[in-house]
């Protein structure tokens, strides 16, 4: 390992120790993925690349959502046009300004604003109980909005027994990238979906990802089985 890599990886080690004591859950997140990035410096000796944001126009993405959403063509977002983006009407109260009405340009804002952000991507935590109980073994989808185009990848992971799970892209890249996302819950056994169909195929669940979105500190959700 080069002089310089020891540098490095002794930074993220540090950075990743100072964020742990402080409880920052968004710095932690962002040292976490730095430190990832030192162990692959150790294994291959030479830099990563720094990981890009997925190519998003904010202009294009706020049209499509209009164009997809507005079933009543008055040219906003609202009301119970909301209940058919899960994870527009999730985060509300971060785009329409107190008005209850999301514009093409509150969109395209707040994408740019995810833009302007030093890290592109992060793990989030998702805590799962049925019916009170934490739900074990259930794949848990996280399905990026259309009109965000086709460069945002989705992110799974099953939930463990305590009903949590951290979804990811893949191995190679531990996290979501910042989006807006429909969430779909799945377990089957025997072949038979035991999960009730609005919260896979017919979701009513979704999200942002985005950098004040919590961060490792993630989200809660009580699903309920009738």
């Amino acid at each position: 390992m080069s002089g310089g890599t020891k540098a490095v990886k002794a930074d993220c080690q540090s950075r990743v120790s100072f964020a742990a004591r402080r409880g920052n859950g968004g710095g932690f997140a962002c040292c976490l993925l730095l430190a990832l990035g030192c162990i692959a410096l150790e294994g291959c000796g030479r830099p990563m690349p720094r990981l890009a944001p997925p190519a998003i126009d904010p202009a294009a993405a706020g049209q499509a959502a209009i164009d997809e959403y507005d079933t009543n063509h008055d040219g906003v977002i609202s009301g119970a046009e909301l209940d058919r983006c899960p994870a527009l009407k999730a985060a509300e109260k971060k785009y329409d300004h107190g008005s209850g009405k999301i514009t093409a340009d509150d969109i395209a804002e707040r994408i740019r604003a995810w833009q302007a952000s030093r890290v592109c991507m992060s793990q989030m935590a998702i805590r799962i109980t049925l019916d009170g109980k934490p739900l074990k073994g259930a794949t848990v989808t996280s399905e990026p909005e259309k009109f965000l185009g086709p460069n945002i990848p989705g992110a799974k992971g099953v939930t463990n027994a305590q009903g949590t799970v951290w979804p990811q892209v893949d191995r190679s890249r531990p996290g979501m990238f910042y989006g807006l996302y429909k969430l779909r819950v799945s377990k089957t056994i025997d072949g038979q979906e035991t999960i009730p169909a609005r919260y896979n195929t017919e979701t009513e669940l979704g999200f942002e990802k985005a950098p004040d979105s919590g961060g490792l500190a993630g989200m809660k959700l009580a699903l309920k089985s009738k």
